[in-house]
């Protein structure tokens, strides 16, 4: 060191430069690093609070996207339920997951947005507000029984627009998603022009400066842990995602898979990282499964958001294949380059499978399997358009089941059940493959030839009918010879409508059971006017030469305490025809009729006046006993002012004739015409009258019509009861309806009591009174009045 610098720097003076300088340097370096902690924190702090911004604003959109889609599945399940409490529990969740939506969403437009996400939530709410009212109406369809139509609004309005809503909510997670990356890019270049300002004053200061960089290396890093922190909590959010979410590289490669995503796959998500994509993903169509859907490489290649349209399939590693939905969207950096592709996507194999269910059972029936009435109708229209389009002609035949009736009454509805199901085979096994078969209901079913002659046409149907003949059907020890009435129409052009045809049908098929059953009637343009005549004119003129010649007979069945089996002074008043050569017709061989043409208010007339005359001269109407008869009336009745009026003039010639009659009403009559039934039953309840109402639970009403309609017994329809002790579905709902009967202070009775162990289960329900073969078998209502007067008087 030279002498002279050497002086200055040890006299007092020099000291006070080199301090000065020193503490300049200090100084600077305190400033430097103030200067430095300063910016770091505020890019941190910044940083945090943009990352937790965006976190909770992506928990909040996948709390809306769950709310949303468990409004959905309470939807589809409301459609297949069938019990109305399970129905209602869905409806309270369906109502619960809106509020949580509403919420969700309320508490995101209340967090800080940028115009575009504000955009794509407003756009979310005007979708949301649509979907909602349309869910609402399938909600309220189902609790009235118009599932069809709900079935069809949920497939075709519901689910598309919640899919819209879905590719909506994810814009708004890739906006954040993109934003958070200009963020990290930002504080990297802020982080990248601070060390330059550090080293830089480093190199000016020398050691002190040196010393500086030092600690600011250390804060540095520790911002950069900070950072690396963050993003690792942005990752541990992405893999907390229910759905599963891939992101790529601009040149194919896996950025980040989350855990759904890996599990979906079948494959570790650190296997997946840096693979090319094609090689980890694989995604067919349905119906093409041999192609290969490349969402991700499509989406590269024309920046876009794409989402599945109809099936997709994913092929895991284990060869397995689900069905899944999926959304791919582009990611841009800054300048709008392409950094990359985001997919994202969920498993819908049991959503999906619930919808071809439902599907399935509204288009085929649930017994026999066949297509149903409905379904049958649509491929007959089909079937005209096509014949009238090309000149082709086809054939419809009507087939009954001859004295089905039989089968129920004697062997019990299980026995008809399985017979319906054999003869269901049986013309699954005899039509070729271009034919069409379907059940109509009840004992009905119909075949739709294609491509084959009349004769051809004719030695089909004749093999279905020998077959039938050939059938040998046993149940326990009871044998039943099984035979069809078959009715055969052209299809053609000339045709005319579905009604006229299916008419005809008809029409032919009745032909064949009055000319002698177990035999086929092809139909002729020819005897359209015979046919039309004895078709409908058949019963009309057995009906009223019954009437007219007194040929009605009553019939009496008791109603017996469930529990002692005991007389409950409860019986019904039944009715049956009586032909010219003596032979007892049940009312369901002729009912019908009457009731297609008007004849139900002569006919309750008739057993009106006819039972009232029986009571009298046996002594039931004044000897003052509790003794109560049963009357069933039809709908038309109702709905018939002077059948009211005649009935309420009868209960006023005879005072003491109210206290001994209840009138039973079917639901399905109740319900067509409540206004009419409502009244009907308040005018003559006031005169004394009990009522029923008969078949409850075979309309699928509602619950709720019956506080609407001051009835004394709820007796449950025979469909539900006949099986209790087997199926567990009808025992819930023999449980349901009676104790509803007894919460609105009914008594409840339930129908078709044909076994010993029905009428266990009916003990153990609690239901008050049983009618049926295994109780007491109907018997005429004359001899029942002679006894029983008899024994009074005794």
């Amino acid at each position: 060191m030279p002498p002279s610098l050497l002086r200055a720097l040890t006299d007092r003076h020099g000291r006070s430069i080199v301090m000065l300088g020193f503490g300049a340097i200090v100084g600077l370096m305190l400033l430097s690093t103030l200067i430095a902690v300063s910016v770091l924190t505020r890019d941190v702090e910044r940083l945090e609070a943009l990352i937790h911004n965006d976190y909770r604003k992506i928990d909040l959109i996948y709390q809306m996207r769950t709310a949303a889609r468990e409004r959905t599945v309470s939807l589809q399940k409301m459609l297949l339920l069938s019990d109305p409490f399970e129905i209602d529990a869905e409806w309270m969740r369906f109502n619960d997951m809106g509020a949580r939506f509403a919420a969700a969403r309320n508490e995101l437009l209340a967090l800080p947005l940028d115009p575009e996400e504000r955009e794509l939530l407003e756009r979310q709410g005007r979708m949301t507000t649509r979907v909602a009212g349309i869910q609402r109406e399938i909600a309220d369809r189902v609790i009235s029984g118009d599932r069809h139509v709900a079935l069809d609004l949920l497939k075709d309005v519901a689910v598309p627009g919640q899919d819209a809503i879905f590719a909506t909510l994810s814009a708004v997670v890739e906006d954040r998603k993109r934003s958070a990356e200009q963020a990290l890019d930002q504080a990297h270049r802020e982080l990248f022009r601070t060390r330059l300002a550090l080293i830089a004053l480093a190199l000016i200061l020398a050691t002190l400066s040196f010393l500086i960089a030092r600690r600011v290396h250390k804060i540095t890093r520790d911002a950069t842990d900070s950072l690396e922190a963050a993003r690792e909590h942005y990752r541990t959010s992405l893999y907390a995602i229910g759905d599963g979410v891939i992101s790529i590289h601009a040149d194919g490669r896996v950025a980040e898979i989350n855990r759904a995503a890996a599990e979906l796959i079948g494959i570790a998500p650190e296997e997946a990282v840096d693979r090319p994509v094609r090689e980890i993903l694989h995604i067919v169509p349905a119906d093409h499964p041999n192609q290969h859907l490349d969402p991700l490489g499509r989406v590269l290649g024309h920046p876009g958001t794409l989402s599945s349209n109809g099936d997709a399939l994913l092929r895991r590693r284990n060869h397995e294949q689900i069905a899944i939905e999926f959304t791919a969207s582009p990611i841009h950096g800054p300048g709008g380059a392409l950094k990359g592709a985001i997919l994202v996507f969920r498993d819908v194999t049991q959503m999906r499978a619930l919808s071809n269910q439902l599907a399935y059972h509204a288009r085929h029936d649930g017994l026999t399997g066949l297509i149903n009435r409905r379904e049958f109708e649509n491929r007959i229209r089909e079937a005209l358009e096509e014949a009238r389009a090309q000149d082709k002609a086809f054939w419809l035949a009507f087939i009954d089941l001859d004295q089905f009736k039989i089968v129920n009454d004697t062997a019990g509805h299980l026995a008809g059940d399985e017979l319906l199901k054999r003869v269901a085979e049986q013309l699954r096994l005899l039509v070729r493959d271009s034919d069409l078969v379907a059940r109509m209901g009840g004992d009905e079913f119909a075949v739709l030839l294609r491509r084959c002659d009349q004769e051809g046409a004719l030695a089909m149907l004749e093999r279905i009918r020998h077959a039938a003949e050939t059938l040998r059907f046993a149940w326990d020890d009871k044998r039943f010879s099984v035979s069809v009435s078959i009715g055969l129409v052209p299809l053609n052009g000339d045709s005319g409508n579905l009604y006229e045809l299916f008419s005809l049908a008809d029409n032919a098929c009745y032909l064949a059971k009055e000319t002698g059953r177990n035999r086929i009637y092809a139909y002729r343009p020819d005897d359209l006017a015979m046919s039309r005549r004895a078709g409908e004119m058949q019963w009309v003129h057995r009906i009223n030469e019954a009437l007219a010649e007194d040929r009605l007979v009553l019939y009496h069945q008791p109603i017996l305490a469930v529990a002692s089996h005991q007389p409950v002074h409860y019986g019904e008043i039944l009715l049956r025809l009586q032909d010219r050569n003596g032979e007892l017709i049940p009312p369901m061989a002729f009912i019908p009729a009457a009731e297609r043409y008007g004849l139900m208010p002569r006919i309750d007339r008739w057993v009106i006046r006819s039972a009232v005359a029986q009571l009298a001269r046996n002594g039931w109407i004044r000897d003052g006993s509790d003794v109560c008869f049963s009357i069933n009336l039809s709908g038309q009745s109702i709905g018939d002012r002077d059948f009211i009026e005649e009935l309420i003039a009868l209960l006023e010639r005879h005072p003491g004739l109210a206290p001994r009659l209840c009138f039973e009403i079917t639901e399905t009559a109740a319900i067509s015409h409540l206004a009419h039934a409502a009244q009907f039953i308040r005018r003559v309840r006031q005169r004394g009258c009990r009522f029923a109402l008969d078949d409850f639970g075979s309309g699928l009403s509602s619950f709720g019509y019956l506080k609407n309609l001051p009835v004394d017994l709820l007796k449950i329809d025979g469909s539900f009861v006949r099986d209790i002790p087997r199926e567990p579905l009808d025992r819930t709902l023999v449980e349901s309806i009676n104790q509803i009967g007894h919460t609105l202070g009914m008594e409840t009775v339930a129908e078709f009591v044909q076994d010993e162990q029905v009428l266990d289960e009916l003990v153990a329900i609690g239901v008050d009174f049983g009618q049926g073969y295994a109780l007491a078998r109907p018997r005429p209502l004359a001899e029942h009045l002679s006894e029983s007067s008899s024994g009074r008087t005794a």
